[in-house]
């Protein structure tokens, strides 16, 4: 009976141990890839639904926010073309990506989007009538789906957390372009306009130069190159090479140790660090694969 006991004893112990362990993994990993761990200089983030919101909160306490009708098509890299935004999240459903919430939003405000929240079910929106954005529930960002953690979600909820819209500047008067029925947001006039609001300033306190290389289209790499710039990185050179596309794209720094440049850029993009040298820029970004996931055609 006493050795019985014990076994059972050792096998709580055991078990309370694993529990344990996976536990702090558990937390390890959630910190670890927090956007909020991170001490970026601006944060920013999309709330999709009838009237999307693109929320951008800087550690200036400047915050900015962008809504985006449902009834406007603007451009969803990857070869999509241009879409309303109210039936992006149908588009999501069916091609099982959600990261297209990320890359569409990140080139139409030339912004790397940190985090978004869309609704569980796939609906198209509709609102002709053009309603005005309401700021984000707690069921919003507690029960939405998202690309964040449950950590993230709290820091999400404290950053609204008696927030009202007049702690924000609004960019609502959106440039756009019509063409017979349809009505296009005009993502280069928006660049133009706009270029400087969401800079991180640490990109530009380090000064960094970029290369890109690509292999199949140049407007792809021009889309990208945009992108990093209005993060407030410079893109000094964008060059063809005819080699074989590997399998991830590559960032390589001519010095070590990387700079955050470097190291945000290969988190955002998911690539890998490579060991290449450039003879005209700091940082030298070969596109690989991410020429398909941001395609414009």
């Amino acid at each position: 009976m006493d050795s019985y006991r014990a076994n059972l004893m050792r096998k709580r112990y055991v078990f309370f141990f694993i529990g344990f362990i996976g536990l702090v993994y558990f937390i390890y990993c959630t910190v670890r890839t927090s956007v909020f761990i991170r001490n970026q200089d601006r944060v920013n983030m999309v709330f999709y639904g009838r009237i999307s919101v693109f929320y951008s909160f800087g550690q200036d306490n400047v915050n900015y926010v962008v809504p985006f009708s449902s009834q406007i098509e603007f451009l969803v890299p990857g070869g999509y073309g241009y879409y309303k935004v109210g039936a992006l999240g149908k588009l999501v459903s069916l091609e099982r990506k959600p990261d297209l919430f990320r890359r569409a939003f990140s080139v139409n405000t030339s912004s790397f989007v940190d985090i978004y929240f869309y609704p569980r079910n796939p609906i198209v929106y509709y609102d002709p009538s053009g309603s005005s954005y309401e700021l984000p529930t707690v069921s919003d960002i507690f029960f939405s789906a998202t690309n964040g953690s449950f950590l993230d979600r709290l820091f999400v909820w404290y950053y609204f957390l008696n927030k009202n819209k007049t702690q924000f500047e609004g960019i609502a008067d959106l440039p756009i372009k019509k063409e017979m029925q349809r009505v296009f947001f005009d993502r280069e006039e928006f660049f133009k306009l706009y270029q400087g609001y969401f800079y991180k300033k640490s990109y530009r306190k380090e000064k960094n130069t970029v290369q890109l290389i690509y292999t199949k289209s140049f407007k792809t790499a021009e889309l990208i190159s945009q992108l990093l710039e209005g993060e407030g990185i410079r893109v000094v050179d964008i060059s063809l090479r005819e080699k074989p596309v590997p399998p991830t794209c590559l960032i390589s720094q001519n010095t070590r140790p990387v700079s955050r440049t470097t190291e945000m850029l290969r988190i955002f993009f998911a690539c890998k660090l490579g060991n290449e040298s450039s003879e005209i820029s700091d940082i030298l970004f070969v596109l690989g694969p991410l020429e398909e996931e941001f395609l414009v055609e």
